[in-house]
């Protein structure tokens, strides 16, 4: 549909602009969840299920619009195809083409590991400042929208650097800076793990009188013995009922009179509001009283023991470093170089590498971010080892090569006969976005007709 010259910038853009729904969901979708929360009496399992209201609506507009739409600037499919201006495909033999080319693989694991690492970002990324940083929903889910946010500009950037590199340096250009960059990526994800990887967290706690991380033990109910959990505590500068106003001045609230707020160490919760809550609890001059909020609901947690992510105060560094991770912008640079693996079966070849990404994101989300089965769980660790990944696939980016632009390597023709390409079209066939009008010509009369 683009010429060659502005290729990576057009598929940068339309790509990024339909991955900033990523973002505007983790940002807009807890705000709908509160507007339910209120309009049902703070019924949880009712407004879970009326926000799937919300995307199954745009899920219908969005389908209207592609019934009703047109397939290319040209025209749709079947009249372009009935009119001989673009070629019927094959449908068996169009894969068999896409599906054999040795950098069509190569692109649809490299995009696994930067499209699916920023889906893997979007379901873990709230859920992380949530129980590491025991920040409310709400909160967490505008920090985690900060990295799908960026696709705001990031993805476009990328196309533009790759057609800026493309300018001066040729096919070899996009393929260095794809490289580079996705490099760049890996090693960001890897520093955003380090960040808080040596702190308690509630994955993982320290040994008594050890350095060495282990598995909490928990119980989630806190009658059984023995009691492994704990209260959770509020902070609030608001003064309690018959306090006086002091300027700075924190009231830690024990609450214990709902289940839901036994916590496991480092860990959080955000739980409805109770009626009252304990100052001072396990002294002397334990007093319970009312609490100091009109707010439906609070996060109560382990507010007292130092070493805890939660109360390090490192989220700022967080936040700096995800947003630094989230502008690079390779999935921009992949679809610079996707329309010149294979004309003929260019939507097989979009369609393998876009779905690298989604592979990526279950591969990330399940197996490297995810809590492993053994040893103590760790979410900034799945970071260090998802940047890791990202890296050493990266490296398979050196093994691309085209015959008639080279590779980041070779230069054009240096590897001889070989080509990427195990299954060859035939010749001058054309790709399903290149239009012959001329055949059209051939149909029409000369009063302009159809025959």
């Amino acid at each position: 549909m683009f010429t060659k010259k502005i290729v990576g910038t057009a598929n940068a853009t339309a790509g990024g602009w339909g991955n900033l729904g990523g973002g505007v969901t983790q940002l807009v979708m807890p705000q709908i969840m509160l507007g339910f929360l209120s309009a049902t009496d703070n019924d949880i399992d009712r407004s879970w299920r009326l926000c799937m209201i919300v995307p199954a609506a745009l899920h219908v507009i969005s389908s209207i619009a592609v019934i009703t739409g047109r397939d290319l600037p040209d025209g749709n499919y079947r009249e372009l195809e009935k009119s001989g201006v673009k070629e019927k495909k094959n449908g068996f033999k169009t894969f068999a083409i896409g599906v054999s080319n040795v950098n069509t693989w190569i692109l649809t694991i490299g995009y696994a590991f930067c499209f699916g690492v920023e889906l893997t970002m979007n379901n873990k990324a709230v859920n992380y400042f949530y129980t590491y940083y025991a920040v409310t929903p709400q909160i967490a889910g505008i920090l985690g929208s900060c990295f799908g946010l960026m696709n705001l500009f990031a993805r476009s950037w990328g196309g533009i650097l790759s057609d800026a590199m493309n300018v001066r340096y040729g096919m070899r250009g996009r393929l260095w800076s794809m490289w580079v960059v996705q490099a760049l990526e890996g090693m960001m994800c890897i520093i955003m793990g380090q960040v808080t990887i040596d702190m308690a967290s509630p994955d993982r706690m320290l040994k008594p009188g050890s350095d060495d991380f282990v598995r909490p033990v928990y119980n989630k109910d806190p009658s059984v013995q023995p009691q492994d959990g704990m209260w959770g505590m509020w902070n609030t500068t608001n003064p309690p009922t018959g306090f006086p106003y002091t300027y700075n001045t924190e009231y830690t609230f024990t609450i214990n009179s709902t289940k839901s707020a036994w916590v496991k160490p480092c860990g959080s919760n955000s739980i409805k509001t109770p009626d009252t809550g304990v100052l001072f609890y396990g002294t002397e001059n334990a007093i319970e009283l009312p609490l100091p909020t009109t707010s439906n609901f609070i996060v109560v947690g382990d507010v007292m023991d130092e070493e805890c992510v939660r109360n390090q105060g490192t989220l700022g560094v967080t936040m700096v470093v995800m947003v630094l991770f989230s502008i690079f912008m390779a999935e921009g640079l992949h679809f610079g170089v996707v329309p010149y693996v294979s004309a003929p079966a260019l939507g097989v070849v979009s369609g393998m590498v876009g779905a690298g990404g989604n592979f990526g994101a279950v591969m990330g989300s399940k197996f490297i971010v995810g809590p492993p089965s053994v040893g103590p769980p760790s979410v900034d660790k799945g970071f260090i080892n998802l940047g890791a990944i990202i890296m050493g696939t990266s490296l398979l980016f050196f093994g691309m090569y085209f015959p008639e632009h080279g590779g980041m390597l070779f230069k054009k023709g240096a590897l001889g006969n070989y080509d990427p390409q195990l299954y060859k079209p035939v010749d001058g066939e054309r790709g399903a976005d290149q239009m012959d009008y001329s055949k059209a010509a051939d149909k029409v009369t000369k009063n302009g007709a159809s025959v």
